[in-house]
């Protein structure tokens, strides 16, 4: 429902905004020219105006209300533009096994990618950071291991920390590592060998996760492979007099703004900046983007604005889209973990003690149901108690994860969201009325409940604009404990049969929208609990 025209025929010099506070009704336009005379008749104008159920005029603001039920069968109407969009996300290094700290990246990213497809082609992709100083450091590790016979992760997480060890008993580890990274820059065979060992097993196990998470990625790209175009890169622009040479040799990119930043070592060894380069382009131009979004953790917010800087200043044609989300940091109420000193929770170890209490739950209030039956419910609450826990959050904060509220039924939590929807689904197959459009609502809580339906596409935008996921997290859970209140006060079935159509309608309506809206945020509905 288009105002504007509306509003122009009278004033220039005006603004719409979408109200906070519920009161001021759906729209409001700001006067700036204060003239009392033409809005009374700008007022009277817009009531005039078919879908708007009503006017309110507050000094140099007019409140809009809409006729609810067309005013939501308006905001279902959605464009998808003409743009192709990356999301790269998770990224974990393939020396370690990935555990609750890359859980975070793994879930925003997915959530992030659902979302924005709403409105523009996306493309999932990750990178894993197969080659460097880490990667050469779990090597070390791996020949210093006496057991390896193994071929799991856990194994190869064993090598880095066994590594992590030696160093801190002796500092010619470091210089051992550097040399080893020469060795693999070099191709040296037997380098090769047990460095794609190490990489193979971890990114096995990084599969088997994302099947887990329901993640599925549309590019893989490997350092290894980037690594040499990104090096080539850097020297042409050296020769170009972009890249400077610095008092150690190395090859660095003066910023106007940002600290200096290294692009390749003195002795030719490439860094993450030095793959990054050529990474990007070769986004672009394996897919021909609009826009490139890469999604990592808030430790490299500086890095990645460089990083942006050094691309406009290399005068790619790209350079001025490429963004960064940054995220907190996830801990445990145990503390920080770390690959190094081997203190870490896995993400299946994880998984599994959310599952065994949530299989708990679910033995204990079911035991009609069969095992199957029990452990389908019990994975469907696990992974909705995890992603909806963390997604909650704005992106940009610290947060710590507690295991026992991300399961509460009553709380702000995923099975929370799973219960009602069951609960809904329930009163509408009972009702055995087979839900149609909306004709007709009949209380100011069934106004209130269509008008939050309306939201719905808002909260997505709202996210698209932010790169978060919170603004569609809280909408689930305040459309959830409306619906509630509704119940409470509200007769659902009735001898009224028009009556009671409109209202399964209407919760079927919302029961959509809280279906759809956990899809986005990758999270799968349970149809009993």
């Amino acid at each position: 429902m288009d105002v504007k025209p509306v509003v122009s025929k009278h004033f220039k010099d005006y603004s719409l905004i979408k109200p906070k506070n519920k009161g001021f009704g759906d729209l409001t336009i700001v006067i700036k020219e204060p003239e009392e005379k033409k809005i009374k008749i700008l007022k009277k104008d817009l009531e005039k105006f078919e879908g708007i159920e009503k006017v309110e005029q507050k000094g140099l603001f007019l409140n809009i209300f809409y006729e609810p039920i067309p005013y939501f069968y308006n905001s279902k109407k959605t464009k998808k533009g003409n743009v192709k969009t990356m999301i790269e996300y998770s990224q974990p290094n393939p020396n370690k096994e990935m555990h609750v700290g890359h859980l975070r990246g793994a879930i925003l990213g997915e959530a992030l990618a659902r979302i924005v497809e709403q409105r523009q082609t996306v493309i999932r992709a990750t990178l894993y950071n197969d080659k460097g100083i880490h990667m050469s450091k779990t090597i070390l590790g791996y020949l210093e291991n006496k057991n390896k016979k193994e071929d799991t992760p856990k194994f190869i997480n064993d090598c880095y920390t066994i590594y992590s060890k030696l160093e801190e008993q002796d500092e010619k580890y470091k210089d051992l590592a550097q040399e080893i990274l020469v060795k693999w820059e070099n191709k040296d065979k037997e380098t090769w060998k047990i460095w794609q060992n190490i990489r193979d097993i971890s990114i096995k196990g990084f599969h088997d996760v994302y099947r887990l998470l329901d993640i599925k990625f549309d590019a893989e790209y490997y350092e290894s492979e980037v690594y040499e175009a990104g090096r080539k890169a850097v020297l042409e622009k050296y020769n170009e007099g972009i890249v400077e040479i610095d008092r150690s040799g190395n090859y660095i990119v003066r910023l106007d703004s940002l600290p200096e930043k290294v692009v390749l070592r003195a002795d030719n060894t490439t860094i993450y900046a030095t793959a990054d380069i050529a990474l990007t382009e070769k986004k672009f131009t394996d897919y021909n983007l609009d826009r490139s979004i890469t999604v990592t953790d808030n430790a490299q917010n500086l890095y990645f604005k460089q990083l942006a800087e050094i691309l406009k200043k290399f005068k790619y044609n790209f350079g001025d889209k490429f963004e960064h989300v940054g995220y907190g940091t996830v801990t445990l109420k145990t503390g920080k973990m770390s690959s190094r000193k081997g203190n870490i929770i896995t993400v299946f170890d994880f998984y599994n003690t959310l599952f065994a209490e949530a299989y708990k739950q679910t033995k204990g209030k079911r035991p009609d149901l069969s095992e199957k039956e029990v452990n389908a419910i019990a994975e469907g609450v696990t992974l909705a108690a995890m992603k909806y826990y963390i997604l909650k959050y704005d992106a940009k904060v610290d947060m710590v994860f507690d295991l026992e509220k991300s399961l509460d039924l009553k709380g702000d939590t995923g099975p929370y969201l799973l219960y009602n929807y069951v609960r809904t689904k329930s009163i509408i197959e009972k009702s055995k009325i087979k839900p149609t459009t909306i004709t007709e609502v009949y209380t100011e809580k069934e106004k209130e409940v269509l008008r939050m339906l309306s939201e719905f596409n808002t909260k997505i935008d709202d996210c698209v604009k932010h790169l978060t996921t919170h603004f569609l997290a809280k909408y689930l859970y305040d459309l959830t404990s409306l619906l509630n209140s509704y119940y409470e006060e509200t007769k659902i079935i009735d001898n009224d049969l028009k009556k009671m159509k409109n209202r399964i309608s209407l919760l079927n309506e919302a029961n959509s929208i809280i279906k759809d809206g956990l899809n986005l945020l990758g999270i799968k509905v349970v149809e009993e609990i």
